[in-house]
């Protein structure tokens, strides 16, 4: 279960992967938003309606013969984490273009897949994003060996390899540690997909969806300074914590770094000719929400995003945890 954030699991989903030695995979994993519980163990690919091999140990899977991979088991909550993103991020750290191989392992047991469970509410969505990814390969004329099956078997293995980095932080790993900076993040823009265009304001929906700019000093939370966390008008995904505004004197709310870094994307704007800016938007949603400045040396990352307050809600820090964003709360100084 990831470690900075603070949340009750509510709604239990099962998604498994097999990306080569599972030590690695389970310690990825084990550490996203979301991730409830993991277990590594062994998945027949064979398809056939019996295992192989019936309560298969690590020797057994380890001296070839068999039709398991060593996989690891993910029990997530989708409201934090998406079953996409869980995907997307399992591409991340395997290379579905090498056979019986990953890494410096090579062997049948090192094979790759995602296995669902087949009553699963999340299958299309899994489906459909493995599928996305599957043909970016093929378009390219690229090998691609990773299965996606609905779960036929899957046993556990012994205690010793369970947690194994966690307790072996010295052991053998051959996952990519470049990409944990967004596996490991603390918002999931994927699971704010509800967008509320129909009920925004005029000059709401005008700065959202055509980029426009509301007059300074006239925003709502220009001079707002009250614990709590900043979210996208539209979606209601999470982007900037109140611990992170400072007053600029510029006629705008002004955040020194948005919550994540993922919780935003910035684009080139040269909308103003011989004016070259940099616009930000939300993730998901994709609002327009103003655009980030490198002239705010009083903050320590001398950054200023300079937002528009009509893109912004407000969330109190005493509402925080009935209206679903209670896990944020330890990101916040309480005695502010």
């Amino acid at each position: 279960m990831h470690k900075v954030l603070d949340y009750e699991p509510r709604i239990l989903e099962t998604l498994y992967f097999a990306g080569g030695c599972f030590w690695g995979v389970e310690a990825y994993f084990a550490n996203m938003l979301g991730v409830i519980a993991t277990e590594v163990g062994f998945i027949d690919i064979s398809s056939r309606p019996v295992a192989t091999v019936k309560s298969p140990t690590y020797v057994d899977i380890k001296n070839g013969g068999t039709k398991y991979v060593e996989a690891v088991k993910v029990d997530y909550d989708k409201d934090w984490v998406a079953a996409k993103t869980l995907v997307t991020r399992f591409f991340d750290i395997i290379d579905p273009t090498q056979l019986d191989k990953q890494g410096n392992d090579i062997g049948f047991q090192y094979n790759t897949g995602v296995f669902y469970e087949p009553q699963s509410s999340e299958t299309k969505t899994i489906v459909d994003q493995f599928n996305e990814i599957k043909h970016q390969f093929i378009d390219i004329k690229k090998a691609f060996y990773t299965v996606l099956k609905p779960l036929t078997f899957f046993y556990l293995a012994d205690e010793s390899h369970q947690d194994y980095l966690s307790k072996n932080p010295n052991g053998y790993c051959h996952i990519n540690y470049d990409t944990l900076h967004t596996a490991w993040a603390l918002i999931d823009p994927n699971v704010y997909n509800q967008k509320s265009i129909s009920s925004l304001t005029s000059i709401q929906y005008n700065v959202t969806q055509n980029s426009a700019t509301e007059k300074p000093f006239t925003g709502e939370y220009d001079v707002t300074f009250k614990k709590g966390i900043y979210v996208d008008i539209v979606s209601g995904e999470p982007l900037f914590l109140s611990t992170k505004k400072f007053n600029s004197g510029c006629g705008w709310p002004s955040f020194s770094e948005p919550i994540e870094k993922i919780a935003v994307n910035e684009l080139p704007d040269d909308s103003i000719l011989g004016r070259h800016r940099t616009e930000v938007r939300s993730s998901n949603a994709n609002s327009h929400l103003g655009h980030v400045f490198n002239d705010a040396p009083q903050v320590d990352t001398g950054l200023r995003y300079c937002i528009n307050s009509a893109a912004l809600q407000f969330i109190p820090f005493s509402e925080m945890q009935s209206r679903g964003y209670g896990y944020l709360t330890n990101l916040l100084n309480t005695d502010e």
